[in-house]
């Protein structure tokens, strides 16, 4: 199970970070709302991630192994 936190910035920017303990996957990105929306149906779905944002070609600002 995947787990995302959202933060909405003062400037409108929205940062999240994903960990999923089961795929050892750890990412933090600034996204777009409708990335962010990609995101949260991942989860809902219980897909898997990888370096690439759901739903796109672009890579997350920082990912890696979560332990």
């Amino acid at each position: 199970m995947a787990t995302a936190i959202f933060d909405l910035g003062t400037d409108g920017n929205i940062n999240v970070e994903i960990l999923s303990l089961p795929n050892d996957f750890w990412a933090i990105s600034e996204v777009r709302a409708v990335e962010a929306q990609s995101i949260i149906r991942v989860i809902h779905a219980g897909g898997d991630f990888t370096e690439f944002i759901p739903e796109t070609h672009r890579l997350g600002d920082a990912y890696g192994r979560a332990r």
